[in-house]
């Protein structure tokens, strides 16, 4: 996980150049309430995070309330249909609705989790964009496993771009391995004083997502620091 200290300055945060993008956007568009309400458009985004496991997506979600301004409020699917309507219901305007690994608990409209108890597809689908959906909020969604989303809310496919559902899904944003910017930006916040070490950990790193490269620059860095403390 990306430490929390990196949700305050999104230039040098440790993500790719399409995330960086995406807080460009949502800071546009959250600064645009009036403008939708003079023409009776609804306020709100949806934005599905995909990627593998340890790629941040969960943590580039909660950067994502920082730059709308939004409270955010983690959603689970765990629960009875009454529970989850109770959860939506309660939720204030101007929030972020997190809904984080979607893929353990809908394989398509399919709960896996809980069949027969457990929230149904069209019960969770009327919550995003039914009578009863806020019309006020960010929606963000992430899986590690895109090609069990239902095309009601996007359309991931292995070839071709993917395609959102709006009303719904605006925007479906890959969260991958770092790029060597993203690697650099952990390299001077885990090593600052070792700019020597930087170009080495980068090119190291190729292929690995934000919890892998991490992991690799503090097992460097506690090496040094157990080497200093050490010596004689």
């Amino acid at each position: 996980r990306m430490e929390e200290g990196w949700t305050t300055s999104y230039d040098d945060a440790p993500v790719n150049a399409n995330v960086l993008n995406e807080f460009k956007i949502l800071r546009r568009w959250s600064k645009s309430q009036e403008w939708y309400f003079e023409r009776s458009i609804p306020f709100t985004q949806g934005i599905v995070l995909y990627g593998p496991p340890g790629s941040g997506k969960s943590t580039i979600a909660k950067m994502l309330g920082g730059v709308s301004g939004f409270i955010i409020k983690t959603v689970s699917l765990r629960c009875t249909v009454q529970e989850f309507t109770k959860t939506m219901e309660g939720i204030d305007s101007r929030s972020l609705i997190l809904i984080e690994d979607i893929d353990a608990i809908f394989h398509g409209r399919e709960n896996v989790c809980d069949p027969v108890h457990g929230v149904d597809f069209s019960t969770f689908i009327n919550a995003l964009s039914g009578v009863n959906s806020k019309q006020d909020r960010v929606l963000v969604i992430t899986t590690n496993r895109p090609e069990l989303l239902d095309p009601a809310l996007a359309l991931i496919s292995p070839h071709g771009d993917p395609v959102p559902r709006p009303g719904r899904i605006d925007r479906v944003v890959y969260v991958g391995p770092l790029e060597p910017d993203a690697r650099l930006n952990v390299c001077k916040r885990v090593l600052p004083d070792r700019p020597d070490l930087w170009n080495d950990l980068v090119l190291a790193g190729e292929g690995e997502v934000i919890a892998n490269f991490q992991a690799r620059c503090v097992r460097v860095a506690l090496d040094l620091k157990w080497a200093e403390l050490t010596k004689d």
